[in-house]
């Protein structure tokens, strides 16, 4: 059960991040704001690149089907108006390369997408959400998932809801836990407990 492709060209992909923040040419907090924002995807990219070798190294094709068959089932939770079905290509040879795509039915033309090149920022972090949850399963490590601000950055208001209930039905069913550290308020309303940092203070807010 998972997401994403193996990144051979990572280091292309950072070199080309730095150069464009370099770039920049607004105000001093308009290029603080985009290089946050660069970084943050740098660090989903490389991250799912790691996840995704140690996956080729370690599961078989049938392990990959079921992955793709839980993007499947979360994608189509999540993104409950839009027709699309995620698949997989895998590489031969010495260096195996798997390739996720999504083909999505639009006004009755079906457009191909991969991973992550060709997807939108609230794909891929749903995409890496998922591939963790895979790989907790499979290398049987604690249930307990850590989120960051990117994801509520990504996914709109649109299907925000719908990503918190199928997290809610992960951890009733699997048996998760979710440590979520974000200064988006939309997620309060989903949490069990809240705790506030202050002067470096963790404080238990009574809901």
């Amino acid at each position: 059960m998972s997401l994403v492709e193996k990144f051979t060209k990572i280091t292309i992909v950072r070199d080309l991040y730095k150069k464009r923040i370099d770039s920049l040419q607004v105000s001093i907090d308009g290029v603080k704001a985009q290089q946050e924002k660069k970084k943050s995807e740098l660090a989903i990219e490389s991250e799912a690149s790691i996840f995704i070798r140690r996956l080729l190294e370690s599961t078989s094709e049938k392990s990959l089907s079921a992955f793709t068959e839980l993007l499947n089932q979360c994608f189509s939770a999540v993104f409950f108006d839009r027709e699309f079905v995620i698949n997989y290509k895998l590489g031969t040879g010495k260096r195996r390369e798997i390739k996720f795509f999504i083909v999505e039915n639009v006004a009755g033309v079906e457009r191909v997408a991969y991973f992550p090149q060709d997807t939108s920022g609230s794909m891929n972090v749903v995409f890496s959400f998922i591939l963790q949850v895979f790989l907790i399963q499979i290398y049987d490590k604690r249930k307990l998932l850590l989120i960051d601000e990117a994801v509520s950055r990504e996914v709109s208001t649109h299907y925000l809801p719908y990503l918190m209930k199928f997290i809610e039905s992960l951890c009733k069913e699997l048996d998760f836990n979710v440590l979520w550290v974000t200064h988006d308020e939309r997620i309060i309303p989903y949490m069990n407990q809240l705790y506030e940092v202050d002067s470096g203070k963790i404080i238990k807010v009574t809901k």
